[in-house]
């Protein structure tokens, strides 16, 4: 199980890496089309055209970063829940819980408070 799960990690740090690089490489597209935008067609909504894109490579390395984080932690969540599943369970394809009440299978206390406290 835990190799799997190290493939599965791996896998989405590559696809998240991936997909890192192609998003700063879209966010620097996408702003140099809007700068245009507003140096020409929307001229009036910023009386100039004195707008320049500037681009550093400290915020397209932090942007990327942030995001592979954030998508390597949701993978690792997801598969912790997927984890407390029956191998019946995820054959029948049930899904985990979404009340943040653990399954039957997994034995967990709810995360709620009781209403006695």
């Amino acid at each position: 199980m835990r190799t799997i799960r190290r493939l599965l990690v791996a896998e989405a740090v590559l696809l998240a890496a991936a997909g890192g690089v192609l998003g700063a490489a879209g966010a620097v597209l996408y702003a140099r089309v809007i700068v245009f935008g507003l140096r020409t067609w929307w001229i009036g909504a910023v009386g100039t055209t004195q707008l320049h894109v500037h681009v550093s490579w400290p915020s397209l390395a932090a942007g990327a970063a942030g995001g592979v984080v954030a998508a390597v932690v949701c993978v690792v969540v997801s598969l912790r829940a997927v984890a407390r599943l029956t191998p019946r369970a995820l054959l029948h394809a049930q899904t985990v819980d979404v009340d943040g009440t653990a399954s039957a299978q997994g034995g967990r206390r709810s995360w709620r408070p009781s209403p006695g406290r």
